[in-house]
């Protein structure tokens, strides 16, 4: 087992999670408490998972173990970001943080660019999903940066850099890699309908993507929300048809590879609740902060405990390294969908004043549950012989 960049993200990512939660529940604002799993954790796993998947796409040599210095500066930078709205620290630091993220997304495009012009054949449909994801960061830390500046400060980029990182750079991510972690989760082929999808659904999806951009420029009126709403309900069809297809996929598929499969599918499911929601804002019938707070709360921490759960033993225990890589998948999967239940429970409480501290209690221990699952899985896995 070899500690790179993925891995270190991979299994620091819960620890953040459980940060986050507990800044909650010491009522830190919540701009700082949804930044450091925006900044902290999100980020910095997605940005790590590329480092990954690149290579397996293109068939090409894995990322540099010198990357792990990158991800680790994302994390702080994240944390720094979460000290700076809690007020703990000075505002001016928040340029220079901007600055660093936005040069470490730079680096992983050319370097994901770089990667697809030296692979031989036609490369994989889910690249240029990274490549508008990461174009989408890029502009949205371009869009912080620019912020610090007096001549700029009138524009609306704040909702720009809203719109580019959790419709853009997550949701992009996501959409890209959902369709292929399924297809290698449950060990077959990837369906027409998503493979068609992911050729030609990103047009659309930048499309809309532009398009939401646009309109966050402009004061709301009736035409832009409709234009929104429109955007929205394009991307909640776009879901839709990866879960259809998804549940396509578990036909004829093993029992147990059935269990790990629907918890993708309910994590799509939860992200699409999500999608609903944001609908409802667009009209004014949901506060943006709670909407927010969904995202990093409801529909991000599931999706991040699932995907964790099948990728980390890949992560750690590559190539032939098999029987360490069941011991640990085994360990991980383990009351798996009870998890996200309890955890989705914890958040709906959360909501309510009366039971906030009974939700978020909850939560954290769900994610330190998931944490102790981890790291017993690993031990366990790595008493496994022979190990690189």
């Amino acid at each position: 087992m070899k500690l790179n960049a993925t891995c270190y993200a991979a299994i620091s990512t819960p620890f953040i999670l459980a940060l986050s939660v507990l800044f909650a529940f010491y009522e830190l604002p919540a701009r700082a408490v949804i930044h450091c799993i925006f900044a902290a954790a999100v980020l910095p796993l997605i940005f790590s998972a590329m480092l990954h998947f690149v290579p397996v796409l293109t068939r090409t040599r894995g990322s540099h173990k010198g990357w792990i210095i990158v991800v680790v500066g994302l994390q702080l930078a994240g944390l720094g970001v979460t000290g700076i709205l809690a007020g703990f620290l000075p505002w001016y630091g928040l340029a220079m943080i901007a600055l660093y993220v936005l040069t470490a997304l730079l680096a992983l495009l050319i370097w994901t660019w770089t990667q697809m012009k030296k692979m031989l054949g036609r490369p994989h449909p889910c690249l240029y999903w990274y490549l508008a994801a990461q174009s989408a960061a890029c502009l949205a830390f371009l869009s912080i940066f620019l912020m610090q500046f007096e001549l700029f400060a009138t524009l609306r980029l704040k909702f720009l850099h809203a719109h580019l990182n959790t419709l853009g750079w997550i949701g992009l991510s996501i959409m890209g890699t959902w369709p292929v972690l399924l297809a290698t989760v449950l060990n077959v082929p990837l369906q027409n309908m998503l493979m068609k999808g992911l050729k030609k659904g990103l047009f659309l999806g930048v499309l809309t993507l532009i398009l939401l951009v646009c309109t966050s420029f402009v004061e709301k009126m009736l035409w832009s929300k409709a234009i929104s709403f429109v955007c929205i309900a394009i991307m909640l069809v776009g879901v839709t048809v990866w879960i259809i297809g998804g549940f396509a996929m578990l036909q004829n598929v093993l029992s147990q590879r059935k269990v790990f499969g629907f918890s993708l599918i309910l994590s799509m499911l939860i992200f699409e609740v999500f999608l609903i929601y944001s609908a409802a804002h667009v009209f004014g019938n949901f506060p943006a902060i709670d909407l927010a707070i969904m995202l990093v709360f409801l529909a991000l921490p599931p999706l991040m405990m699932i995907a964790l759960s099948f990728l980390l033993p890949v992560w750690f225990f590559p190539g032939s390294q098999l029987a360490a890589r069941v011991q640990m998948e085994s360990a991980l999967n383990k009351f798996a969908l009870i998890r996200v239940f309890l955890y989705v429970i914890g958040v709906v409480l959360q909501f309510q004043e009366t039971s906030r501290i009974l939700g978020l209690s909850l939560m954290l221990l769900v994610i330190f549950y998931f944490s102790l699952q981890m790291l017993t899985g690993l031990l366990r896995a790595l008493k496994w012989k022979p190990l690189a």
